[in-house]
C-alpha cells in the first residue's frame, strides 16, 4: 500500500508533492496512481527499443510535465535530462538512461495497485458481513409476512375455490337427479292417460 514512508524508502520526499496538493494525502495519492499509470511510459520503453527518437522525445516530454508536478524527483531528474538529450536528438544509450525511471516506476505502481487491492477486499467483507447481519435480523420479519399474507391469502383462495367448487358440484347433482325424474313422471303421465281413454 502506498504511503509516505513507502514513498521515502524508494528515494522521494513527498513534501513538495503534498504541499502542492494542499497536504491532501488521499489525493496526492489518487494522481500519483495516475500519473504511474500513465501510458506513455509503455511508449517511451518502446520508443527507445525502436531507436524511435521522435516518438520517444514526445513521451518524454509529456512525462515529465506529469511527474514534475508532483515532485517526484528521482524519476523527474533522469527523465527531464533525457527529454533534453531527445530534443536535440543526440546520441545515447537511452536504454540504460530509461532503465532506473522504470524501476522506481513500476515499485510505485505496484504499490498503489496493492492498496487498492486491500481496500477492496476489505469492502467486499464489509459489505458481506453487513448483508449477513441484515439478513438473520429480517427473518423473523420475513417470516412472520409469508405466514399473514402467503399462506392466509393461499388458505383464502383454496377456500373459496372450494366453496364455488362445492355448489357447482350441488347444481350438478341436483340436475342430474331431476332429470331422471321428470322423464318418469312424464312416462307415467303418459301410460294414466291412455288407461284412462281406451279406444272405442
Amino acid at each position: 500500500m502506498l504511503t509516505l514512508d513507502k514513498m521515502k524508502e524508494l528515494g522521494i520526499d513527498p513534501t513538495e508533492g503534498l504541499t502542492r496538493c494542499m497536504n491532501n494525502e488521499v489525493f496526492f495519492f489518487k494522481m500519483i496512481t495516475m500519473a504511474v499509470s500513465n501510458d506513455y511510459f509503455e511508449t517511451l520503453g518502446e520508443s527507445l527499443k525502436k531507436n524511435d527518437l521522435d516518438n520517444a522525445f514526445e513521451a518524454a516530454h509529456a512525462l515529465k510535465g506529469v511527474i514534475g508536478n508532483l515532485a517526484l524527483q528521482p524519476i523527474y531528474e533522469p527523465l527531464a535530462e533525457m527529454t533534453e538529450l531527445l530534443r536535440a536528438k543526440k546520441e545515447a544509450d537511452y536504454v540504460s538512461m530509461y532503465r532506473p525511471i522504470k524501476e522506481i516506476r513500476d515499485q510505485l505502481w505496484a504499490l498503489t495497485q496493492s492498496g487498492r487491492k486491500e481496500k477492496s477486499a476489505a469492502s467486499s467483507h464489509d459489505i458481506a458481513a453487513v448483508f449477513l447481519i441484515l439478513f438473520f435480523l429480517l427473518i423473523p420479519t420475513i417470516a412472520d409476512f409469508f405466514r399473514l399474507f402467503f399462506f392466509r391469502g393461499r388458505r383464502a383462495k383454496l377456500a373459496d375455490a372450494f366453496s364455488k367448487g362445492s355448489a357447482r358440484l350441488r347444481e350438478l347433482a341436483r340436475a342430474e337427479n331431476d332429470q331422471p325424474y321428470n322423464e318418469n313422471e312424464q312416462q307415467l303421465g303418459n301410460t294414466e292417460s291412455k288407461h284412462e281413454n281406451p279406444p272405442s
